[in-house]
């Protein structure tokens, strides 16, 4: 099988850097941003071009690690699930003379997550500390001929669209293409109390410092399934602290309810199946980012395509015009400042810029 064209940040620092592709009938320029916080870098990212064996796709996914393995988990798993659906796609492909239907790309990349999950079991470099460590995982499948786009995500990652707008002075109108998966979301709440196993407390509750309000079968009225904690007030940390533990230990204090990896988490409805969104995109559609959660933890959505909004200047030909990577730059600026105004830590941070230029038929 021929290589494909793949960018990933194997080394355990800052990586960065920008490219263009021609994608059927879209063009697209993209940048990338890799920082690391105060400890240790947990955060991967891979791009790949040529996916699937289709010089019109490209596939890119962001990985935020956890737990004292989490920078191989995540390593591990960047590499693997786009692997794995590209996999799957291309003996479907083989099988078949027609094109693939969405039903059928839903499936491989449902299948890839559901995959690596069980190796990163498994596997010897991975699995020592899998109890507690796993990954969280966003990746976007970008079809250039048919300008169709296939979020997957477990966890709080996020993949957010910028939409043109007309109306000043917001010049493009940020839509999620992902939602995180915790505690706050009823659905997912409903699926962890079910298991009989699990305690939902904050770690206030579990110090003894704040009053225990969530038992195993209380309800909070008034959560809506898709509210985002983190997307409600720009540079304020919001109190995210949800977290699932056993009835009986103060662990493993997890607060994704989806994840790769984290064992320990399975027992109490930690699961590795992903969501999907599925995006034909439109004239209007114009940037696409893709982020770890230390982007979101001062920064809403909206904050973070008016940002990107500033460095997209379509039609210009000056080399020293704006591009993705300084919108990448833009954004982990700003997040920084509000870690260093707001939080006693920083976390690591990662962005992939996408812009989108339609082509003509």
């Amino acid at each position: 099988m021929p290589k494909v064209k793949e960018e990933t940040n194997e080394n355990n620092g800052l990586n960065e850097g920008q490219g263009e592709l021609t994608l059927g009938k879209i063009k697209i320029t993209y940048g990338f941003l890799c920082t690391q916080g105060d400890q240790v870098n947990k955060d991967r990212f891979s791009i790949r071009q040529d996916f699937a064996l289709n010089s019109s796709d490209a596939c890119f996914t962001v990985c935020d690690g956890y737990g004292k393995g989490g920078a191989i988990c995540a390593e591990y798993v960047s590499k693997r699930i786009p692997s794995r659906i590209a996999h799957d796609l291309i003996k479907k492909k083989r099988h078949s003379s027609n094109k693939l239907s969405q039903e059928e790309i839903i499936d491989s990349c449902s299948k890839a997550y559901k995959e690596t999950h069980e190796a990163i079991l498994r596997n010897p470099d991975t699995n020592r500390d899998i109890h507690v460590s796993g990954s969280t995982v966003t990746c976007a499948y970008l079809q250039g001929e048919e300008k169709r786009l296939y979020i997957s995500n477990v966890g709080d990652s996020r993949a957010v669209l910028g939409r043109k707008s007309n109306s000043f002075p917001v010049h493009h109108i940020a839509q999620p293409l992902s939602y995180d998966q915790n505690l706050y979301r009823g659905q997912e709440r409903k699926r962890i109390r079910e298991t009989q196993k699990a305690r939902i407390l904050t770690m206030d509750q579990v110090d003894s410092l704040a009053p225990v309000q969530l038992g195993i079968n209380e309800q909070v009225h008034g959560t809506q399934e898709h509210h985002e904690y983190r997307d409600l007030i720009e540079g304020v940390d919001v109190e995210t602290g949800w977290r699932i533990w056993t009835l009986e230990e103060d662990w493993p204090g997890m607060m994704a309810t989806r994840t790769i990896g984290g064992k320990g988490g399975q027992e109490l409805g930690v699961i590795p199946d992903p969501e999907m969104v599925v995006l034909d995109l439109q004239e209007e559609d114009e940037i696409v980012v893709l982020a770890t959660d230390g982007i979101f933890e001062f920064l809403t959505n909206q904050g973070v395509i008016d940002i990107c909004s500033k460095s997209l200047q379509p039609g210009q030909n000056d080399t020293n015009a704006p591009g993705p990577l300084d919108a990448c730059k833009a954004v982990i600026k700003t997040s920084e400042k509000y870690f260093h105004d707001f939080s006693y830590i920083k976390d690591d941070m990662t962005c992939i810029v996408i812009f989108i230029q339609h082509l003509s038929s």
